[in-house]
């Protein structure tokens, strides 16, 4: 079964990590405060996928959520810094977590994914 980075899935997987704080961000442009959440969930949905042995091609969401934070007047650079502060944060949460707890934030993303694969990707 194929899991799908959508934007509910990104959102549930930062609130679940505590990836959505104002503290850690890259620096953003002024007026979208919601940029740097943009990128660092990607990040975030990335490290899950890899942690939890899931195989999505992880590259063409990135690639589709770069574009869209560009639109929304970011830069590729400004992307690059807060996609990989969110994958490295979401790596040190896995890293810390127990074998149990890595198993039920599997678990949880896994079920997120099969929510999202009809969410109109």
């Amino acid at each position: 079964m194929k899991y799908f980075v959508s934007t509910a899935i990104l959102l549930s997987i930062a609130a679940y990590c505590g990836q959505v704080h104002a503290g850690g961000q890259a620096a953003m442009p002024p007026g979208n405060p919601m940029l740097g959440q943009l990128g660092e969930m990607g990040g975030a949905a990335e490290a899950a996928v890899e942690e939890c042995g899931l195989g999505d091609d992880t590259e063409q969401a990135k690639r589709q959520q770069r574009e869209q934070f560009i639109r929304m007047g970011g830069t590729r650079e400004q992307f690059e810094a807060a996609y990989q502060a969110g994958y490295d944060r979401a790596k040190s949460e896995y890293a810390a977590a127990g074998p149990a707890e890595r198993q039920r934030m599997c678990a949880e993303y896994k079920q997120l994914g099969s929510a999202g694969a009809g969410l109109g990707r």
